[in-house]
């Protein structure tokens, strides 16, 4: 019984840094919020759960040198942690891109001296960011973003063995890819919000020039937060639908580099 602890002992170690990695770098699983000791209970739970698949894919148990030592296995250690950890970060790059663009509405309509910190990031953030960020998360977890993600890792293992990683299959084209379209999908939501406070200070300017006894800032700072806040609420509906889609891309992207690693094919290409 010993022996046989010993033999998967490392192997299922391995999986679970790789599960951790994933806990680490997706935004909604990695919450301040969330106890470490509730994240670390999980990830064991999950690598316990995908770990039998990975015996059952390979038709025995990960071949590890028997001779490793500890510094042979810090390196597979971090590798397993970057593999999981690369994979939460471009499945929840729509999540980031959507706290990014309430920023920029925030910032434009002058919301950025009502900053408030947010217990689930760790960090100072808007009323905006934190609406926009719900929105996204609400979307991940309806269109099954969560469970695909464990699926997901669970099924890396057939791709990337444990302990099998190798430099030629770093997804740097999909990191490039899905931060290029999340930034396109930042600056897409932003737009209205930022489009009708650019509008507001023409007119203000010009206004101004006509009336100088129009104390201008106050007038301005009023005018921008109600029709910043009235276009937001007219477009809420088509921010929503722009937000499902670029999740739903976004994940079906991730799982596409993950086959086309298993084929041999190279990396997906998701540059626009």
């Amino acid at each position: 019984m010993a022996a046989l602890f010993s033999l998967h002992l490392v192997p299922f170690a391995l999986v679970a840094f790789r599960v951790m990695g994933l806990f680490l770098a997706l935004p909604l699983l990695g919450s301040a919020t969330v106890p470490v000791r509730i994240k670390s209970f999980l990830a064991v739970a999950v690598a316990a759960a995908a770990y039998p698949v990975v015996v059952a894919g390979q038709g025995q148990t990960p071949v590890l040198p028997a001779s490793m030592g500890l510094f042979a296995l810090v390196p597979m250690i971090v590798f397993e942690l970057a593999i999981g950890a690369s994979l939460g970060f471009l499945a929840g790059m729509p999540l980031h891109a959507a706290n990014f663009a309430g920023f920029l509405m925030g910032h434009q309509m002058g919301l950025g001296l009502a900053r408030t910190f947010d217990p689930s990031s760790d960090a100072e953030t808007d009323l905006l960011s934190q609406l926009l960020f719900i929105i996204a998360s609400t979307a991940f977890l309806a269109i099954g973003g969560l469970d695909g993600l464990f699926v997901g890792v669970a099924s890396s293992f057939e791709r990337v063995p444990v302990g099998g990683f190798e430099p030629g299959i770093t997804p740097l084209e999909l990191a490039v890819g899905l931060v290029a379209s999340g930034t396109e999908l930042a600056v897409r939501v932003s737009a209205p919000v930022v489009g009708i406070v650019i509008l507001v200070l023409v007119a203000l300017g010009a206004l101004s020039k006509t009336l100088p006894q129009l104390n201008v800032m106050t007038v301005g700072f009023i005018m921008k937060i109600l029709l910043g806040f009235a276009m937001l609420m007219a477009g809420l509906a088509s921010i929503d639908e722009a937000i499902v889609v670029d999740v739903t891309e976004s994940l079906g992207r991730v799982m596409g580099w993950w086959r086309q690693v298993g084929a041999g094919a190279g990396l997906v290409s998701v540059m626009r």
